[in-house]
């Protein structure tokens, strides 16, 4: 179990580490995921504090070069093993980390929560208008950001692992096959 004062040190470092991220992986983004892997984690019967430390941990890698995942896993369980954090916990983080960006249909309990985490604002309305779509409109153009957005949607809502967020999902669906229609409709209107 995580002690006060080990959370603080893994908050602390996490705030440290994600100063280079961009926008979209700041720490604000590190205290959503965290705060979703907690009650997700609760509502799943995962371990409440592997998840928390994976989330607070998860994007530490993001600003560096190569796969976030697999070097945030490294870092993330030398940092727990050097605050006084036992070996099984360390790995069970590392592991939930080092397949957060990655398919893998075979997750722990904790890497399922990890990874619904990680994607479920940007499968709701919200989260979608203000994060995943400006996002890719930024990176690409309107057109084809759009298109990347409505993509990444689809695949993320195919891919969410635990029966509590894919419930979450679901109440919002209709709302999101209204956005995505009219997004549709942007898209065909500037192909004319």
């Amino acid at each position: 179990m995580l002690t006060k004062e080990q959370r603080e040190k893994i908050i602390s470092f996490s705030k440290k580490c994600v100063e280079n991220n961009d926008a979209y992986h700041q720490f604000g983004h590190l205290e959503m995921v965290a705060r979703t892997s907690v009650f997700l984690a609760e509502k799943e019967k995962a371990d409440v504090d592997v998840c928390e430390a994976a989330a607070f941990l998860h994007d530490i890698c993001k600003a560096e070069p190569g796969d976030h995942g697999t070097t945030g896993a490294c870092k993330a369980r030398e940092f727990l093993l050097s605050i006084g954090m036992d070996g099984a916990f360390a790995d069970a983080v590392a592991e939930a980390i080092h397949f957060h960006d990655k398919e893998n249909r075979n997750r722990s309990p904790e890497g399922a929560v990890l990874w619904d985490s990680d994607k479920l604002y940007i499968l709701l309305p919200r989260g979608f208008m203000t994060r995943m779509l400006p996002f890719w409109v930024m990176r690409l153009g309107e057109g084809k950001g759009i298109e990347k957005a409505v993509y990444e949607y689809n695949f993320y809502k195919e891919r969410i692992n635990t029966k509590t967020a894919r419930a979450i999902v679901e109440r919002h669906s209709k709302a999101m096959e209204s956005i995505i229609s009219d997004l549709g409709k942007t898209v065909d209107s500037e192909l004319r």
